[in-house]
C-alpha cells in the first residue's frame, strides 16, 4: 500500500506521480513517485521525515539546475525547497567585514544581486548562476575563479534528524564537490556567508560585468556545464577540439556557443543527453587520454558506465 498522509497532520502537501521536468532547468525527465514543494526549511525537514518514516529514499532539489532526471522518473520522495525572494540578515559587522545569514532555499542569483545593491561584496560572481544557496553549497558552485568554499563561514544542517553546525572543513569542499553532502544526507537549512562592505555602485558594476561575460553561454534550456574541468584543460575546450560543438542526438545538442553545455532543443529526453555525454566522454578519451567526469548530478537510473 502506498504511503498516505492526512492533510490534518499539518505537513507540506505530498503528491504522487508528478513530472519533474518542469522543476529542472534542463526541462527533461520523468515523474517523482512522491513530490513535496517546500517553501521553508521547516517544511523540508517535515517532508523528509515523512519519507524516512515510510522507509522511502529521498532527494532534495533547489532550483533544478545541475541535475539530469531519468526518463523513467525517481523512486521515493523528491522534495523541492526554494524560496521566492532572497532573504538575508547581517549577523555581525567587524570593520569592513560582514557575516550574512540566509536560508538554504534562497535563490542564489537574486541573493547575489540583492547583496550587491546593499553594498555587500563577495557573491557578485554568482549573479548568473541558477539554483539555491543550499544547492550551491552541495555542489560547491563557482564562477570567475570563485566558489562557495571561498565565502562560506558555516552552515546549519540536519543529518539523520539531528541539527548540526558545520564548518567548511567539515563539509569537505573540493572542485565542484562537497564530500559531506555526497557521503551523507544533509538538509542545509541556513548558511552564513563572509562578505565585505563596499560601495553599492562598485558591487553592481561587478554584477554587470559578470552578466555580460555570461552572454556567451547558451540561452536554450540546459543543466549548466555537464562535465567537470579536468586539470589538463577546460572540458569545453576538449569537447570543442573533439568536434562536438553542435552535435545532436534527438532533441538534445552540444551547444554551438559552448561545448560543455548540452541544450534542450525541445522534446529532448534524458536518454538523448546521456548519449551525447557518452559520445563526448569517449571521443575526448580517445583523442586526449582524458576521462571526463560528470558535473551534472544524475537523479534516477542514469549512468555513464560503459564509456
Amino acid at each position: 500500500m502506498s504511503p498516505t498522509r492526512k492533510p490534518s497532520e499539518g505537513l507540506v502537501t505530498i503528491k504522487q506521480n508528478v513530472p519533474l521536468a518542469p522543476y529542472t532547468t534542463m526541462g527533461v525527465g520523468g515523474p517523482a513517485e512522491f513530490l513535496a514543494l517546500c517553501s521553508s526549511a521547516q517544511e523540508l525537514v517535515q517532508a523528509v521525515g515523512w519519507a524516512m518514516e515510510h522507509g522511502l529514499p529521498w532527494y532534495v532539489l533547489g532550483g533544478g539546475s545541475n541535475v539530469l532526471v531519468s526518463d523513467e522518473g525517481v523512486e521515493g520522495l523528491v522534495a523541492i525547497y526554494r524560496e521566492a525572494v532572497p532573504r538575508y540578515s547581517v549577523v555581525r559587522l567587524e570593520g569592513d567585514e560582514a557575516l550574512v545569514s540566509c536560508p538554504g532555499g534562497a535563490p542564489l542569483a537574486a541573493l547575489a544581486v540583492s547583496l550587491a545593491r546593499d553594498g555587500l561584496s563577495g557573491l557578485e560572481w554568482a549573479c548568473g548562476i541558477p539554483g539555491t544557496v543550499a544547492g550551491a553549497i552541495a555542489g560547491n558552485a563557482g564562477a570567475h575563479g570563485m566558489s562557495m568554499a571561498d565565502i562560506l563561514a558555516s552552515c546549519t544542517a540536519v543529518r539523520a534528524g539531528a541539527q548540526e553546525q558545520l564548518s567548511p572543513a567539515e563539509l569537505g569542499f573540493s572542485y565542484r564537490q562537497c564530500s559531506a553532502c555526497e557521503d551523507s544526507k544533509l538538509i542545509i537549512e541556513e548558511a552564513k556567508l563572509r562578505m565585505r562592505l563596499d560601495h553599492p555602485s562598485t558591487c553592481e558594476g561587478r554584477v554587470l560585468a559578470y552578466r555580460q561575460a555570461r552572454r556567451l553561454q547558451p540561452r536554450l534550456p540546459s543543466a549548466g556545464c555537464v562535465f567537470r574541468n579536468p586539470p589538463q584543460a577546460p572540458a569545453g575546450l576538449l569537447l570543442e577540439r573533439a568536434g562536438l560543438k553542435g552535435v545532436r542526438v534527438g532533441g538534445a545538442r552540444f551547444a554551438p556557443e559552448h561545448a560543455n553545455f548540452i541544450v534542450n532543443l525541445g522534446g529532448a529526453t534524458a536518454s538523448d543527453v546521456i548519449e551525447l555525454m557518452k559520445m563526448g566522454r569517449r571521443l575526448v578519451f580517445e583523442m586526449f587520454g582524458i576521462l571526463l567526469e560528470p558535473e551534472v548530478r544524475f537523479l534516477g537510473a542514469l549512468t555513464l558506465e560503459g564509456t
